[in-house]
Formats: structure tokens, sequence, C-alpha cells
């Protein structure tokens, strides 16, 4: 056919708000919060998509936060590789630690080091965090000081 074909009006916003998000994101970070004295972070969802590649163009370090199941496995290794094509440094947090399987702990620790990401830490599977995240409270509080601390130190380096 000589004529295009309509792709519909769904395909059409969708395009749009990924840019629109895209360029959100890159504003957002690359504007005054870029210098500032506390930390932007930008959560975004498992896998590689556009709102992953969006938020990494911009970063200055990539924390990887994973599970240590197989899917979740794939994609941390997907999202250190694409660190590694952006030149983004990379570091991690394991959660649910205490519910692994062997090898997938070791799984987990050969991805990492492959790409030389750093472990901050390992969050232990607890039901008080389930339950205080529900509540929107904060738990492990010392924990989750220690991460804050470790990156502040990496900030500085």
């Amino acid at each position: 056919r000589d004529q295009p074909r309509s792709r519909g009006l769904g395909d059409v916003y969708k395009r749009q708000a990924i840019a629109s998000l895209g360029k959100s994101i890159n504003d957002f970070v690359c504007g005054s919060f870029r210098n500032a004295p506390y930390f932007v972070i930008i959560d975004v969802a498992a896998g590689l998509h556009c709102n992953v590649i969006s938020a990494l163009l911009n970063a200055d370090l990539v924390l990887c936060v994973t599970e240590p199941n197989p899917l979740a496995l794939h994609d941390f290794e997907l999202t250190l590789k694409l660190a590694e094509c952006l030149e983004k440094k990379a570091v991690t947090v394991l959660n649910k630690s205490t519910l692994a399987e062997e090898c997938m702990l070791n799984k987990f620790y050969e991805i990492a080091k492959k790409h030389n990401a750093e472990l901050l830490a390992e969050i232990p599977y607890s039901k008080k965090v389930e339950e205080c995240y529900a509540k929107g409270i904060p738990a492990e509080k010392e924990l989750f000081a220690q991460i804050i601390k470790k990156l502040e130190e990496l900030r500085c380096k």
C-alpha cells in the first residue's frame, strides 16, 4: 500500500507520554537540582525501557535494588550492562536476601562482581518491614542510614 496505516490514537498518546516523561526527567535532573546538597532519586520499574534509559542518561550514580530470583537477576544484569554502556558507576542493594536459595545468591554475587557493582547492603526479608511499608512508616532505619552514608561517600569521590 502507498498510504501509511493508522497506528491508532493509543500508540500516538503512548509515544507522546514517553517523550514527555523523558523530557521531564532530563529537565529535572539537569536543572537546578543537579548540584543540590541532597540526593535526587528517580525510581523506575524493573527492566529496560524508555523511563529507565531517560533516568540513567543524566544520573551520577546507578543504584540497582534487586531481589534474588531469576527474573529480577535477569533485569539486574541488563541494567548493569546499560550502565556500562552509558559509562555510569553502578552500586547495588540486595532486597529480601534471606529468602534466596544459595544458587540465586551466588548468581547475584557473580553478576555484581562481573559488572563491578559494589554491594552496599543486603536487606533481609522481614514481615515487620512489609507491615511498616504498607502503613507508610519507616523501618530498618539503621540499615537505610548505612546505605545513605555509603551513597554520600560515593558522591564525594
